[in-house]
């Protein structure tokens, strides 16, 4: 019978010790949630700014560009036609011209 008596007294002691270590990380634990606010803030001042997505860019320059290369465009189409139309003009109308055909 001594065999369980000695198993008993393992068993006690280890329930002791495993409940002293208990205690221990118990008072640790109580130690730390202190402590616990400050880091949470520090931390989350750390992460929130990361997790915020990156502002977009404005569509307003490039939109701008946009309209000064159609202006551009179209101003310089549109002096290719005037210049085409009134070069066309101006062959007719001019005097060498008219003389060299007269001559003709």
């Amino acid at each position: 019978m001594s065999a369980p008596q000695d198993l008993a007294a393992v068993a006690l002691d280890k329930a002791g010790v495993l409940a002293d270590r208990a205690g221990d990380l118990a008072s640790a634990a109580l130690e730390r949630i202190e402590e616990l606010p400050d880091q949470a803030l520090t931390l989350a001042g750390v992460a929130i700014p990361a997790l915020r997505p990156k502002p977009k860019r404005s569509l307003t320059p490039w939109l701008l560009i946009a309209v000064l290369v159609a202006v551009v465009g179209g101003a310089v189409w549109f002096r290719r036609r005037q210049a085409a139309l009134h070069g066309a003009d101006s062959h007719r109308d001019d005097p060498s011209e008219r003389a060299i055909a007269a001559a003709s």
